[in-house]
């Protein structure tokens, strides 16, 4: 659904029906023939967006046609949408080239804030590119757009502004058939602290959103647009976006997995051009064009037949990126060839040593189940207070002294490291759960938090999907079972919903309340991720 609401040159917040971002206030029904300002008079609706609609409009002052963007609800001036808005006016308010819509003014109607702009009329770039190019020249089109509008997405840049939203939908064509860039109403200002965004909050469109982003980094930079350059790139070559799928399986492909190759899908594309689209989406920032210019100027060599500067990976440059990507991992892989080593020589030895450990905390075992289960009670205390830290801490001192039931405390403390944010020993918790119990891997509650930790970690989002459906709905808990039925959902609202409803039956599930903060942001639903955000707050004191 997703997928096919990008492609249509659609905003996917527009297919929400909570995201109009209201206030309580009623919206006014249309405007058409209204007159803002003794100025602006509202001729025709010509599209919509999240939270506004965008007019033609007559400005009788300097007598042409423009585009004006309008709030459908009012807002105090202190509010989220109200603020994006100005943020929207601000950013363009400060630029001007040939290959960005201009602004011209600012202001509000009936606390309803509007934004008075160039009017587009030759459509977006969805609208005027092929489904997909069979011939050298219309890729060299396709390169000659990409061209200018890396050129416009650099002099921002260079303006200090970072667009963040960039996708075909707000890439729009006047009638010489120039694309220009649109819709700043996330970009963010380099030279000061964004009020509107926190570090966690998730903003962009997911399929053209970089790594960084999915992962709401703070560190979200011009790097960023040259990552939805990208993925603007290689849908304009291969007419299908790099990743499709619900929102969540979207996000974990940006994550985890590579696309497709371009020319495995179109084989009308050179290699020179697959070599730089995926060079622009580049999981690690610091392995994509160091800027929009450096990949215009790469385009511009194509287009002249000379050598591109970006290079195909050989196998050691991917052994090397994958070390890069995942440095925790290769070096648990050498420590894990470097003890099997060690290991075989002493297999002997290590075994006696183990056997007399385990007489020993036999031995020890009935002076210390008292003390193992008031760790237990504390343990559990503490989870449900929000400190999961010192919960790990009683769950560990449980096992140390020995508590029978480890299988089940290991599978406690998994839970809390999930919480806390550090999901490899939450994996590593699970998988010794197991091995102490090999009948827990059969338990629904248990293989839920296996592909929840299969989601967050590298795990293919194909085997996430496959490990969810094997799952007996019927074991779980009601919470449990609200949250199984938001992965399996077939869309970001149905996921919504089934999140909250987790929370309605236990306010403390704090993967329900992840899940719903990140499709409410997605979503733009901007009151729900805040009210989601201040309780887990609240909630989860320890979570990092």
């Amino acid at each position: 659904q997703l997928h096919e609401c990008l492609s249509s040159g659609i905003d996917a917040e527009d297919t929400d029906p909570h995201s109009d971002g209201t206030t309580g206030d009623v919206p006014i029904p249309g405007l058409t023939g209204v007159v803002l300002r003794n100025r602006y008079e509202l001729l025709q609706k010509i599209g919509s967006g999240g939270i506004a609609d965008v007019y033609r409009a007559h400005d009788g002052q300097l007598k042409r046609d423009v585009a004006l963007k309008i709030s459908r609800t009012p807002f105090d001036a202190d509010s989220h949408p109200f603020r994006r808005f100005l943020r929207e006016a601000e950013s363009v308010g400060r630029l001007s080239h040939p290959g960005i819509v201009q602004v011209y003014e600012f202001g509000e109607f009936h606390r309803r804030p509007f934004i008075v702009g160039q009017l587009i009329a030759g459509g977006t770039l969805t609208d005027n590119s092929p489904v997909a190019p069979e011939s050298s020249e219309q890729i060299r089109q396709l390169c000659e757009w990409m061209i200018q509008i890396c050129d416009a997405a650099d002099y921002a840049h260079q303006c200090g502004i970072v667009h963040r939203d960039l996708k075909p939908a707000n890439i729009l064509f006047d009638t010489t058939s120039r694309p220009l860039i649109a819709d700043f109403g996330l970009a963010a200002l380099a030279e000061r602290d964004s009020t509107l965004t926190e570090q966690g909050d998730i903003l962009g469109t997911p399929p053209y959103m970089s790594p960084e982003q999915a992962t709401a980094a703070s560190d979200v930079g011009p790097l960023t647009d040259v990552y939805s350059l990208g993925v603007i790139f290689y849908q304009l070559l291969t007419g299908r976006l790099p990743f499709i799928g619900t929102t969540t399986a979207v996000l974990h492909q940006i994550l985890h997995s590579d696309p497709i190759k371009p020319h495995r899908i179109n084989s009308a594309i050179s290699p020179d051009a697959e070599t730089m689209c995926l060079k622009a989406m580049s999981r690690l920032p610091s392995d994509r064009y160091s800027s929009a210019r450096e990949f215009a100027e790469d385009l511009r060599r194509f287009q002249n037949a000379e050598p591109i500067l970006a290079r195909r990976l050989s196998p050691a440059d991917r052994l090397t990126r994958l070390v890069r990507r995942h440095p925790i991992t290769s070096l648990l892989v050498f420590l894990q060839i470097f003890a099997a080593a060690v290991l075989l020589g002493g297999a002997v030895q290590y075994r006696n040593v183990v056997t007399e450990r385990d007489r020993a905390n036999m031995a020890e075992a009935k002076t210390r189940d008292l003390l193992a289960h008031d760790a237990i009670v504390s343990g559990r205390l503490a989870r449900q207070q929000g400190f999961t830290d010192i919960a790990v801490q009683r769950f560990r001192e449980a096992i140390e002294r020995g508590h029978p039931d480890t299988a089940a405390i290991l599978t406690e403390i998994s839970a809390c490291e999930v919480v806390n944010g550090r999901f490899e020993h939450a994996e590593q918790c699970l998988a010794d759960a197991v091995r102490a119990d090999p009948s827990f891997s059969q338990h629904a509650d248990v293989r839920l938090l296996t592909a929840y930790l299969a989601f967050l970690n590298a795990e293919p989002f194909e085997h996430t999907d496959e490990l969810l459906r094997t799952i007996d709905a019927d074991q779980l808990a009601e919470p449990d079972r609200a949250f199984l039925n938001g992965l399996l959902a077939e869309n970001s609202p149905a996921a919504l919903r089934q999140f909250q409803r987790a929370i309605e039956l236990d306010s403390h599930h704090h993967a329900s309340r992840r899940m719903a903060g990140i499709l409410a942001l997605s979503l733009a639903d901007f009151e729900l991720a805040e009210s989601l955000s201040a309780v887990s707050r609240q909630l989860f004191p320890d979570d990092a």
